[in-house]
C-alpha cells in the first residue's frame, strides 16, 4: 500500500475484534436498545447491556472498555464491510466496470445490515461513523485516482491543490445520497442510479 495515501488511517477499520458469540450478543443488544429508545449507548449502562445480552458483567468488561466502545466496534466492522464492498473502486484498471461492482457489493451491503445504517444515520447519528466512513471513501478515491498502477502520469495530472477538497465532496456527497435513499426508498432507482454513477466515475477517471 503506498505511504502516499493521506487516507492510509482509514485501513484501522480493518482491525475488529474477531466476532465471537458473547461479542455478538452484546453488541446486537446494544443495537436493539439504541434503535427501541432512540438514545445514545452511553445512557445504557454496562449492567443494563449485560442483562439485555443475557450475559455477565465481568463479560462485558473482558470485551469492551466501555459502553461507548461496544457502538465503537459496532462501527469499525460496519466501516470494514464497507471498505471491503468498495475495495473493487480502487482498481482504476477496469474502468467502471470496477466501480459498479463496488455500487452493487455496497447495494448488497446496504440491504443486509440496513438496520446498523438506520441506526448510526438516521436514529442516533453518529458523527464518529460518518467521519470515519468518508476517510474510508476517501482512501479508495485516492487509490483509484492518484496511487493505483492505471493513473496517469503525474505530469498528465491536474494541480495537488484541490484534492482533499474534491475528496470530502465526493464523500460527503455519497453519505448524504445514502441518508435520503434510507428516508426516501421509494424514489430510489438502483438501476438508473447505477448507471448514473458509472457515468460520474467515467467523468471523475477522465479529469483526474
Amino acid at each position: 500500500m503506498p505511504s502516499s495515501n493521506p487516507y492510509a488511517d482509514a485501513l484501522a477499520v480493518l482491525d475488529v475484534p474477531p466476532l465471537t458469540p458473547a461479542r455478538a450478543s452484546i453488541e446486537r443488544a446494544l443495537v436493539e436498545w439504541m434503535q427501541e429508545h432512540a438514545r445514545a449507548a452511553g445512557d445504557l449502562t454496562v449492567c443494563g447491556l449485560a442483562q439485555r445480552a443475557f450475559v455477565a458483567r465481568s463479560t462485558v468488561y473482558a470485551n469492551y472498555r466501555s459502553v461507548d466502545d461496544v457502538l465503537a466496534v459496532v462501527e469499525s466492522r460496519l466501516l470494514a464491510a464497507l471498505m471491503a464492498a468498495g475495495k473493487p473502486l480502487a482498481d482504476r484498471s477496469r474502468g467502471v466496470d470496477s466501480a459498479t461492482d463496488a455500487y452493487d457489493a455496497f447495494v448488497a451491503l446496504l440491504h443486509a445490515r440496513e438496520r446498523e445504517f438506520r441506526l448510526l444515520l438516521e436514529q442516533v447519528p453518529s458523527a464518529r461513523f460518518a467521519a470515519q466512513w468518508k476517510r474510508v471513501l476517501g482512501w479508495l478515491f485516492w487509490e483509484r485516482l492518484f496511487a493505483g498502477s492505471a493513473a496517469p502520469p503525474a505530469h498528465d495530472r491536474p494541480s495537488t491543490v484541490n484534492r482533499a477538497l474534491v475528496l470530502e465532496m465526493l464523500a460527503e456527497a455519497f453519505i448524504a445520497a445514502v441518508r435520503f435513499w434510507l428516508a426516501h426508498p421509494d424514489q430510489v432507482g438502483t438501476a438508473e442510479l447505477k448507471a448514473l454513477i458509472a457515468r460520474l466515475i467515467h467523468d471523475i477517471d477522465e479529469v483526474w
